[in-house]
């Protein structure tokens, strides 16, 4: 990979242009640390253990475990976005079934420091990721 060209991420879906949606940069960066984040191990046959999935975290004390997430988290993200380090990892309770995640990463191809924030809500039986923002 280019240290010096901005990671490309493309998705199933397209553009108001009919075009493949993708994003860059940062915001590339970004929707992969949230799908890493949210994936659960066995969603990718090529990469079986690829997935933290917070989902798993459902009946724990969520704040409690943050030291271990963070840990987790770190060892999923040097493996499978390399080009990513987890910095800081913050989690707030806003609601009885919403928890407001904030992670600083470090790009370490370009050494950029970003912030990003979403919201993981539980539903009956999954969580959603909801109002994901890069800051």
């Amino acid at each position: 990979m280019d240290p010096m060209k901005p990671l490309t991420e493309h998705f199933l879906s397209i553009d108001p242009f009919n075009q493949p949606r993708t994003k860059s940069g940062v915001e590339a960066d970004a929707s992969l640390v949230a799908t890493l984040f949210m994936m659960k191990k066995g969603s990718n046959p090529l990469f079986p253990d690829m997935g933290f999935d917070i989902s798993s975290y459902r009946y724990k004390d969520i704040e409690e475990s943050i030291t271990y997430i963070k840990t987790e988290f770190s060892i999923h993200c040097s493996t499978y976005l390399p080009h990513i380090q987890i910095d800081t990892i913050d989690v707030h309770r806003t609601g009885n079934k919403t928890l407001m995640f904030a992670f600083t990463i470090i790009n370490t191809y370009s050494e950029k420091k970003t912030n990003i924030v979403f919201k993981v809500v539980e539903e009956k039986t999954y969580y959603t990721l909801e109002n994901l923002m890069v800051v």
